[in-house]
């Protein structure tokens, strides 16, 4: 018994020490980066009365339009600036939704999914008004690119989703009864990691480069029956993987 308490507190103890250590260490003054609406030199433009933090890239003459949906909601475009590497071929448009990043912050009340809808459809008018744009969202985007579509589907050319949520009222029933399995205990977890979980929400996982929809690369990153379950820790790289080499195509690579 003496062993036992003995090693509780010295658990306790290292577990108090950790604590202390990462408070110290990480304590001090962050720099909070600047606001559209605080600093006029940062590009923006201005949607249906919001001023909105921008990235244009100009690709070739008569380019078509890419508009770049960051996730969240409450992100910014930052973790998807790699897709201007499809500049050379595209005019690529980054921008911070309403309330996030470096746009201008908005009331609670605004921000709703008709509000980012009609934010949307302002934007695609100021930087596609005469074509129909390449809509890439990840995440949270790519749920406010199927929104759009869902109303307008003839003003998208095409629209390119990654790691979406889920799409429509349905979907969310589905996942929040399938999501119950991820709390189930330690026998769950032990089977996702170890052996794989089979079920229809992992077999449908497909992650191909950005580049193949828009015709321009060589086929998805891994193959895979649909009938063999794919381990937790396998599942979770290969997405990661295939998200960072979508952004960032080097991500991974020998030097």
């Amino acid at each position: 018994m003496i062993r036992i308490l003995k090693w509780l507190f010295a658990t306790i103890g290292v577990a108090l020490a950790a604590v202390l250590v990462l408070f110290l260490g990480t304590r001090g003054e962050y720099p909070v980066l600047s606001l559209v609406t605080d600093n006029a030199s940062l590009p923006s433009v201005t949607i249906s009365g919001i001023a909105l933090h921008v990235r244009a890239i100009e690709g070739p003459p008569g380019a078509d339009a890419i508009i770049v949906l960051h996730g969240g909601p409450g992100h910014d475009f930052r973790s998807l600036e790699g897709l201007a590497a499809l500049s050379d071929s595209y005019r690529v448009i980054f921008y911070d939704q309403r309330g996030a990043g470096l746009s201008e912050r908005v009331p609670a009340e605004d921000l709703t999914l008709k509000g980012h809808v009609v934010e949307l459809s302002a934007v695609i008018d100021h930087f596609a008004p005469e074509g129909r744009p390449i809509l890439i969202g990840h995440s949270w985007g790519a749920t406010l690119a199927v929104a759009y579509l869902g109303q307008r589907p003839d003003d998208v050319a095409r629209a390119i989703l990654i790691e979406p949520g889920y799409l429509d009222a349905a979907g969310r029933m589905r996942w929040r009864e399938e999501s119950k399995l991820y709390m189930s205990g330690p026998a769950y977890l032990r089977e996702a990691i170890v052996t794989g979980v089979s079920g229809s929400t992992c077999h449908r996982a497909r992650f191909k480069r950005t580049g193949r929809l828009l015709g321009r690369a060589d086929g998805a990153l891994f193959r895979r029956s649909s009938r063999e379950p794919l381990p937790l820790w396998f599942r979770i790289f290969s997405a990661k993987l295939a998200f960072w080499r979508i952004v960032k195509p080097d991500h991974g690579r020998d030097p």
